[in-house]
């Protein structure tokens, strides 16, 4: 699957809204406690997870967080790897 195909992927998924929790705001980032309650990891499985660079993510004033889009994009390229 190409990259353009995960992308496409996304526009058939849930939206952000619903994902975390349905409320009025549109969230963009995530927390890694937020991403890793959605994958139903531990956290700290999810920080080995970012710290390997297999979910991408960023830091903003000493937080780091996870783009809603490249969660997805994780969760898309998992039955790749099957």
């Amino acid at each position: 699957m190409t990259d353009f195909d995960k992308l496409n992927a996304l526009n058939s998924m849930p939206m952000a809204t619903q994902i975390v929790g349905g409320s009025d705001e549109t969230k963009l980032l995530l927390t890694v406690s937020e991403a890793a309650s959605l994958l139903s990891l531990g956290r700290s499985k999810t920080y080995e997870l970012v710290r390997a660079g297999v979910i991408p993510s960023v830091r903003i004033t000493g937080s780091r967080r996870i783009k809603v889009s490249d969660l997805l994009l994780y969760v898309a390229a998992l039955g790749e790897a099957a």
